[in-house]
Formats: structure tokens, sequence, C-alpha cells
């Protein structure tokens, strides 16, 4: 989640508190609107550019990485992709 303020930051000291009061309420409503669930694009093609980590979903018939359709990390050495399930 990428939180951008809208408001510009004030010159007086004085009215800081009031500021950062305000921006710190804004980024906790974003927080508590973030989902609950993370969703994947199902990949039919590898990614054009993949690091280590980097986890995805691919369909196991136009892209499949080695053990069919399902999730895959990408290992720490970015070498394979390591079926997840």
């Amino acid at each position: 989640m990428t939180y951008q303020s809208t408001s510009m930051v004030p010159d007086r000291p004085e009215q800081l508190p009031p500021f950062l009061r305000s921006e710190l309420l804004e980024i906790e409503r974003g927080m508590l609107d973030a989902k609950s669930f993370l969703e994947l694009q199902v990949l039919t093609v590898p990614p054009a550019r993949f690091r280590p980590g980097m986890v995805v979903y691919a369909n196991g018939v136009g892209w499949n990485p080695g053990s069919g359709e399902g999730l895959y990390r990408r290992d720490a050495a970015n070498a394979i992709w390591v079926f997840i399930g």
C-alpha cells in the first residue's frame, strides 16, 4: 500500500502537531481499509523480469514452470521456479 499526502506540510512549527495528527489518522484509515487477501494474476507466460523471492501463479498450460498449475517462487539463487502448491 502506498500513501501519498494531499496536504502541504505547514511552514510554521506550531501548525505541525495538528497536521501530523491529521496525516496519521489518514494513514490509519487506509490501513483499516486494506484487503485481507492477496490476488495474483494467472500467468500464461513467464514474467519478463524476475528476482529471488518473487511469487507467481502459473496456469500450467501456456506456462508450466515444472509442476503444472499453481504457485511458484523464485529461488534464492534466482536459478529456478520452486513449486509452492
